[in-house]
């Protein structure tokens, strides 16, 4: 009976191991080993909470630039490996700023396809936030070395601040988003703050397209792999 027992308390150990590895894992990019978008919301939550009324936060949301054509014409297991990349130069942005300007750690997470978002919860100033941003325009505009190509992309970036942009975590992910296709607009590799309501030549409406076609885009890549595992 001792051996039974043991063997029970081994078998109920290694269960509850897989469910905290399964819960672990859905919350992380398996790709860039990032936080995924529900884990990044549900921390940006807890952090917007702790925000005082004399301080500021900021949300930036990172598109790639020409990233379609790297997967179009190298693949998408080389696509995934320049995510992994583009999420390493992030990193580094992130980690230079800590130690720069002693601020508190912000949230680096990819939402999808190629796309990352940071939440900085701690920001003394919108000029802080701009020279942020431009360092993260610099950091990805570097060529990338992958597998014998050197690879140019770049990057657009939308911010959002608090409480000028809006005071919840949805709130400022729509604008950071609206300001991001902006940016885009202006074509790339540039950055833009958001606005009380968007420019005439965006509109909401167009804004929404080109997300909904992004994200059947994503979708379609995922179910491919998804398959491909299976096979």
């Amino acid at each position: 009976m001792p051996k039974l027992a043991a063997a029970v308390d081994t078998l109920f150990a290694e269960v509850r191991s897989s469910i905290e590895n399964a819960q672990a894992l859905g919350m992380y990019d398996p790709v860039t080993s990032l936080p995924n978008r529900l884990h990044f919301r549900s921390e940006a939550d807890k952090l917007l909470c702790d925000v005082g009324p004399d301080k500021s936060c900021a949300m930036l949301f990172v598109d790639l630039d020409r990233f379609k054509m790297v997967n179009d014409s190298l693949g998408h297991a080389r696509g995934d490996q320049l995510l992994i990349m583009v999420a390493n130069r992030l990193r580094v942005v992130v980690t230079a700023e800590i130690a720069e300007t002693a601020c508190k750690r912000p949230l680096l997470a990819r939402l999808a396809g190629d796309e990352f978002t940071l939440f900085f919860p701690d920001i003394a100033s919108t000029a802080d936030v701009e020279r942020i941003a431009r360092r993260i325009v610099v950091a990805i505009s570097e060529p990338f070395e992958l597998y014998g190509h050197s690879v140019d992309i770049g990057a657009s970036i939308g911010v959002a601040l608090n409480p000028d942009h809006g005071t919840t975590v949805e709130s400022l992910m729509r604008a950071a988003d609206i300001a991001m296709y902006r940016a885009k607009a202006l074509g790339g590799g540039s950055t833009a703050c958001s606005m009380t309501s968007s420019p005439p030549n965006i509109s909401a409406r167009s804004i929404w397209k080109r997300r909904s076609r992004r994200l059947s885009s994503a979708a379609s890549s995922c179910w491919l792999i998804s398959r491909s595992l299976a096979w």
